[in-house]
């Protein structure tokens, strides 16, 4: 009874081992991930600030484009009215 004990214990340990050169490479795939990993996130970080300011941007000039668009109705409004006064004196001007 103790020796299948003592040989199930042995065959778990020795099936559950990595050889030390697995074990450094995936040390070494591990380092290159993180790495990568940190890279990215820092790249992340810098698209973040990018967007955010672009995104400042372009609330800036819709706000803008709004302000052209409202001017400019009201300018067109204030033309028709002054065209029409200008044909008015003219046919004022006619009649006299």
């Amino acid at each position: 009874m103790r020796l299948v004990l003592l040989l199930f214990v042995s065959v778990f340990f020795l099936g559950a081992c990595v050889s030390s050169k697995k074990y450094k490479a995936l040390e070494e795939k591990e380092r290159i991930c993180s790495e990568a990993l940190e890279k990215y996130r820092s790249s992340s970080a810098d698209y973040q600030a990018k967007s955010e300011k672009l995104r400042a941007e372009l609330d800036s000039a819709n706000k803008t484009i709004s302000m052209l668009q409202a001017d400019t109705a009201r300018l067109g409004s204030e033309l028709d009215l002054r065209t029409k006064d200008l044909r008015w004196n003219k046919k004022t001007v006619k009649s006299m």
